[in-house]
Formats: structure tokens, sequence, C-alpha cells
């Protein structure tokens, strides 16, 4: 929530703006989601993911809206922050999931910045067991 003050005479009034926050949606592996963010509000998308599997999040911003920066936060099953990143136009998260369930990853416009319209892809790899290594195919899903 956001108070905007202004003064109407020697009065002192605050112009309130709550967040918008969209319904959640889900995402897979290799899915590419695109939305609009107004200022101050986010889209919320959740995945499954084992434990030790690697997650990958990138967000772009499609129109090049000066001001608007993507920024990513990915959150697992407990509601701890996994990783967060944001940048000028397009955002990148990697991260190993620390437990098994359902995660989210959240897109926003970092700080105050103004919205925007969006891109959003999502890569799971599951760790193969003793070596360190990941594999799996991440792909845009055919519909």
């Amino acid at each position: 929530m956001k108070a905007l003050p202004f003064f109407l005479g020697s009065v002192l009034f605050f112009n309130l703006h709550l967040a918008e926050s969209k319904a959640e949606e889900p995402i897979v592996s290799g899915e590419v989601k695109s939305g609009t963010l107004l200022p101050g509000s986010t889209q919320r998308y959740y995945f499954d993911a084992a434990a030790g599997a690697g997650i990958m999040a990138a967000m772009g911003d499609v129109d090049g809206v000066y001001g608007f920066s993507p920024q990513l936060t990915i959150y697992g099953p407990d509601g701890a922050v996994l990783g967060s990143n944001w940048g000028n136009n397009r955002a990148t998260v990697s991260v190993t999931a620390t437990k098994t369930g359902t995660h989210y990853v959240v897109a926003s416009a970092y700080g105050d910045g103004v919205g925007g319209r969006f891109s959003l892809f999502l890569g799971v790899l599951e760790r193969l067991p003793g070596t360190g290594q990941f594999a799996g195919t991440v792909r845009k899903r055919a519909d």
C-alpha cells in the first residue's frame, strides 16, 4: 500500500493506492507466460520442484518501457525466499530448491517503477543423484 500525501487548504489528506495482486496461476518447466503489471502490482505463479532441483526464471520487458525494471522472486514451499533479482528491461534468478513441494515465482516491478507488459520463462531441472549435475529437457510445451 502506498500513501500519497496532499494538502487541501490547511488539511493534510492521504490518497491510498493499494497494490494489485492478480490470482495465482500454474506454470510448468519450459513454459512462457505473458502478462501486464500495473505499478505496484504482482503476478504469482506456482510450480512443483523436488529438493535439490535447479530452478531458473527469466522475465523481460516486452515493450522496452522506460522505468519498468522487472523483478523476480522465487519462494520455497515454506515461504522462504530462495532468490530474487531485478534489472533494467530484464531479470533472471537461478536457485536450488531446498525442499520438495510447491514453489512460487513472483513477477513485479522493482521499487516504485512503472508497470509494463512482460514475458516470463521458467525452467526446472532435477539433480542427478551423487553427481552434482542436472538433467532434463527444458522447452516450450506444445499446446
